[in-house]
C-alpha cells in the first residue's frame, strides 16, 4: 500500500527564523564603475549601494563578473539593475543579499552564482539570497551554481530562503544548478510566505526534498517550467507540505526523487491544484512517478501526465492514504509502475475522481490504468490500451468500490496468466452505467470483467469483442438493459440481451472530450436501453434519448439527417462520400473552391474539421435548431448566418448523422 513518507529536514525551517540584527546594513542609491570592467569591483558596489534607490552599472559593453567576499544585507529598498550584463560571485564563499523584513529588494538584467550561506544570518538557509519578511522581485535574471549547505544538512534555499511573511515575485527569471542540503534546491518558501513565478525555470537544481521548490506556504507557477531538478529523498520538482500550490499553464519534466512524488510530493492537508499544465517524464525509485499525494488535495483539469515512471506503485499518480484526488478533462498516457497502478495507484481511504478523463497506454504488473484499493468513479471517461502484466489491464479494484457512468473501457489487457483485461474486481464492488467494454483481453479469461469474490452490477452496459470470454469468476448481477455478445455474462434480465452482435463502431473521435465506440447503423445497442436508468446525456454530452428510446452503452446515436448541397453558393468539384477515407459515418467533401451547405433538419452540434482530408484540427460548433446557412469561404461575411471565415478549404467534413459523428 505504498511507503511511509519521509523527509529528512530540522522543524526550525518551518517556524521561520529569528528576527535578524545585522552587524552592518547597506543602503542603495549610485552608479557601479565608470566605464570600464576593471572599475566595477565589489567596493564600487558597496559605495552605490549606499544613499538607497537605483543602482545600475557602468561597466562597459562587456559581461562582467564582480566578485563578492560579503552579504549585502539589504536594509531600505532598493532596485538593481544589471542591465543584462552583470554577474555577482559569492565565490562559494558568501551569501550574495539578505533582504530585511519591511524591505524590498528589485533585481534585474542580472546574475548571481557562487552564493553560499554558510556562516550567515538566518543560520545558513539561502545560498544567493535570505529573504528574512521582506518583499524580492526578480525580472530576466538567474540564479545559478549557488548553495545552502554545512555538515548538519540541514540548510535550505540553495537559491531564495522566503522565510516567514515574505514575499518573493520572479518573471522571466532562471533557477539552474543551485543546491541545498535540507529543503529547496532552487527555493525554500517557508509558513506564511509566498511565492510567484511567471514565465520562469527552475532546471537542474537538487536538495534532500523538494529539488526544484520546497513550499510550506503559497506558491503559484504560471507559464514555468521545472525541469531536471533532483531530491534524495521527496519532491523531485515540488514538495508541497501544509501549504498551497497552484500551477497553470506549467510544465514539469524530467524530475527524479530517489524516494517518492517524482514530479511532485503533496502532504499534510495541503491543496494542489493544476490547469492547463503538464507532467512529463518524471521519476519517482519508490512511488508516484508523477504525483504522490497524501492526506491533502489534487486537482487537475486539462492538464496531461506522460511518461512518469515509479519503480513501486503509481506510475502518474500515487493517491495515498485519505485523500482526494479529482480529474477533470485530463489525460494520463504512457507512465509506468514496476508494482501496481500504472496511471494511478488510489489506496485505503481515498477517493478518485474522473470526468471527461482518458488514461491510455498506462502498464503496470496490476491494474495497468488504475489499482484501486479506495473509492473510484468514472463519468464519461475512457480507459484504453492499458496493459497489466498480472490481472486488471484497465482496472484492478482490490478493495474499495467503483462506479462507471457513461465510459468507455476499450482494448486494455491483462497478461497471459493475468484475469480482467478490462476490468478485475477482488473483494470489493463495481456498478457500471450505461459504460462500454470492447476489444479487452486476458490470458485466463474474463477479457471484459473477472470478478473474485466481490460483486459487480451492470446495467445499460454492453460488453463485446473480447478476446476470451466477456465475463468470468463469480456472477455479474444484471439491472437490466445490457448487451453481451456472448453468452459467458449469462444476463438475465427481461430486456438484456445475452450473446447479440453489438454491432459497435471502432474506437474513434464521434465527438464530445474522449474516444468513443459508436454503435452503426443496425447496431441492437439502438433503443434497446431502460428509458427509466439512463442518464441524461451521454459520453460525448448529447441528449439521451435520441430515437425511439435510449441505447445501450456510453454512446447515444442520433437518429440523422439530410444534406442539401447549396450548388448556387459554391464553386469547384464536389465529391460525397468519401467513407472509407475518413470513416464510416462521415461525409468528405472535397471542395478546391468556396462552398456552402443547406443542412435540414439537425439539432445538437456538428463538429467539423479544414484543411487536408481526414485531418485534424477539429472545431465543435452549436447549430441553431432552425435550418441555417453552413459556409466555407475566404473572406466571407452575411448578417444572421453562422459563418466560417477561413484561409484554405480543401476539405470540409461532416457527420451523416448529426451529432453522432465528426
Amino acid at each position: 500500500m505504498g511507503r511511509f513518507w519521509r523527509v529528512v529536514l530540522v522543524g526550525v525551517m518551518l517556524l521561520g527564523l529569528a528576527a535578524l540584527t545585522p552587524d552592518s546594513t547597506v543602503q542603495a542609491a549610485g552608479v557601479v564603475g565608470t566605464g570600464t570592467a576593471d572599475s566595477c569591483t565589489e567596493t564600487a558596489l558597496n559605495t552605490a549601494l549606499t544613499g538607497g534607490g537605483s543602482v545600475t552599472f557602468d561597466c562597459g559593453p562587456n559581461s562582467v563578473t564582480i566578485d563578492l567576499t560579503d552579504d549585502k544585507v539589504i536594509a531600505a529598498n532598493t532596485q538593481i539593475d544589471g542591465g543584462g550584463l552583470v554577474t555577482l560571485d559569492g565565490q562559494e564563499l558568501t551569501r550574495i543579499f539578505t533582504v530585511l523584513s519591511g524591505t524590498s529588494l528589485d533585481l534585474t538584467g542580472i546574475t548571481l552564482t557562487g552564493g553560499n550561506g554558510t556562516g550567515g544570518l538566518s543560520s545558513g538557509n539561502g545560498g544567493a539570497i535570505y529573504n528574512g519578511g521582506g518583499s524580492i522581485t526578480l525580472t530576466d535574471s538567474t540564479l545559478s551554481g549557488n548553495a545552502a549547505d554545512d555538515d548538519a544538512g540541514v540548510r535550505s534555499g540553495g537559491g531564495i530562503f522566503n522565510d516567514v511573511d515574505s514575499t518573493l515575485t520572479t518573471t522571466a527569471s532562471t533557477l539552474s544548478g543551485n543546491t541545498a542540503d535540507g529543503g529547496g534546491g532552487g527555493i525554500f518558501n517557508n509558513a506564511g510566505a509566498s511565492v510567484t513565478l511567471t514565465d520562469s525555470t527552475l532546471n537542474g537544481n537538487m536538495a534532500n526534498a523538494g529539488g526544484g521548490i520546497f513550499n510550506a506556504g503559497d506558491v503559484t507557477l504560471t507559464s514555468s517550467i521545472l525541469s531536471s531538478n533532483a531530491a534524495a529523498v521527496n519532491g523531485g520538482g515540488l514538495l508541497n507540505i501544509n501549504a498551497t500550490a497552484t500551477l497553470t499553464n506549467s510544465t514539469l519534466s524530467g524530475n527524479e526523487a530517489d524516494d517518492s512524488g517524482g514530479g511532485i510530493f503533496n502532504d499534510n492537508s495541503s491543496t494542489l491544484t493544476l490547469t492547463n499544465s503538464t507532467l512529463s517524464g518524471n521519476t519517482a525509485i519508490f512511488d508516484g512517478g508523477g504525483i504522490f499525494n497524501v492526506n491533502s488535495t489534487v486537482t487537475l483539469t486539462n492538464s496531461t501526465l506522460s511518461s512518469n515512471v515509479a519503480s513501486g506503485d503509481g506510475g502518474g499518480i500515487y493517491n495515498n492514504f485519505g485523500t482526494t484526488l479529482t480529474l477533470t478533462s485530463t489525460a494520463l498516457s504512457g507512465n509506468t509502475a514496476g508494482g501496481a497502478g500504472g496511471g494511478i495507484y488510489n489506496d485505503v481511504g481515498s477517493t478518485l475522481t474522473l470526468t471527461n478523463s482518458t488514461l491510455s497506454g498506462n502498464t503496470a504488473g496490476g491494474g495497468g490504468g488504475v489499482f484501486n484499493v479506495g473509492d473510484v468513479t468514472l463519468t464519461g471517461s475512457t480507459f484504453s490500451s492499458n496493459i497489466a502484466s498480472g490481472d486488471g489491464g484497465g482496472i484492478y479494484s482490490f478493495a474499495g468500490s467503483i462506479t462507471l457512468t457513461n465510459s468507455t473501457i476499450s482494448g486494455n489487457a491483462a497478461g497471459f496468466t493475468g484475469a480482467g483485461g478490462g476490468i478485475y474486481i477482488g473483494t470489493g464492488s463495481a456498478a457500471l452505467t450505461n459504460s462500454t467494454l470492447s476489444g479487452n483481453a486476458a490470458g485466463l479469461g474474463g477479457s471484459g470483467i473477472h470478478i473474485g469474490v466481490g460483486s459487480v452490477t451492470l446495467q445499460n452496459t454492453l460488453i463485446a469483442n473480447s478476446t476470451n470470454a466477456n465475463c468470468a469468476g463469480a456472477p455479474v448481477t444484471s439491472q437490466d438493459g445490457n448487451l453481451s455478445d456472448d453468452a459467458s455474462c449469462a444476463l438475465g434480465g427481461p430486456n438484456d440481451l445475452d450473446d447479440t452482435e453489438d454491432g459497435l463502431g471502432s474506437l474513434a473521435d464521434n465527438g464530445g472530450p474522449t474516444l468513443t465506440h459508436l454503435p452503426q447503423s443496425g447496431s441492437n445497442a439502438i433503443d434497446n436501453a431502460l428509458d427509466t436508468a439512463c442518464p441524461a446525456t451521454d459520453q460525448r454530452g448529447i441528449s439521451r434519448p435520441q430515437g425511439d428510446g435510449c441505447d445501450i452503452g456510453a454512446v447515444e446515436v442520433s437518429p440523422g439527417a439530410t444534406f442539401t448541397i447549396c450548388a448556387s453558393v459554391y464553386t469547384g468539384a464536389v465529391t460525397s462520400p468519401l467513407n472509407g477515407d475518413c470513416g464510416a459515418g462521415t461525409v468528405e467533401l472535397d471542395v478546391p473552391g468556396n462552398l456552402s451547405f443547406c443542412i435540414h433538419p439537425w439539432t445538437g452540434q456538428v463538429t467539423y474539421r479544414f484543411g487536408q482530408p481526414c485531418a485534424p484540427p477539429r472545431n465543435t460548433h452549436t447549430m441553431p435548431d432552425d435550418g441555417d446557412l453552413l459556409t466555407c469561404v475566404h473572406p466571407y461575411t452575411r448578417v444572421n448566418r453562422w459563418v466560417m471565415d477561413h484561409s484554405q478549404c480543401t476539405a470540409f467534413e461532416l457527420p451523416n448523422t448529426i451529432p453522432s459523428t465528426s
